[in-house]
C-alpha cells in the first residue's frame, strides 16, 4: 500500500529533525542558504525561513521539556574575595 503524502511529510520530519540533532545545524549563511534552496526548490524563502524556525523550536522543546516545577530562586551574590 503506498504512502499518503501526509505520512511522507511526517517521515521526512522525523529524518531531518534526527539529522539536525545528530549533525547540528550550522546557522552561518543560513539565510542565504534558503534563498538557495528556494530557489531550487520553488518553495518560498519566506515558507523556508518559517518552516526553520518552528522545527528549531520543536526540537528545543523536546531536548528541554518545560516541567511544572516553579522556577529555582535567584542565586544569592557571590563573594569574590576580593575587597571592594
Amino acid at each position: 500500500m503506498p504512502l499518503t503524502n501526509e505520512r511522507k511529510g511526517e517521515i521526512a520530519l522525523v529524518i531531518l529533525k534526527q539529522e539536525i540533532r545528530s549533525e547540528g545545524l550550522q546557522v552561518n549563511n543560513l539565510k542565504r542558504k534558503l534563498g538557495d534552496m528556494s530557489l531550487k526548490t520553488n518553495v518560498e524563502v519566506d515558507e523556508l525561513i518559517r518552516f526553520m524556525e518552528e522545527l528549531f523550536w520543536e526540537i528545543m522543546e523536546e531536548t528541554f521539556p518545560k516541567t511544572n516545577k516553579p522556577p529555582t530562586e535567584p542565586p544569592q551574590t557571590y563573594h569574590t574575595g576580593r575587597q571592594h
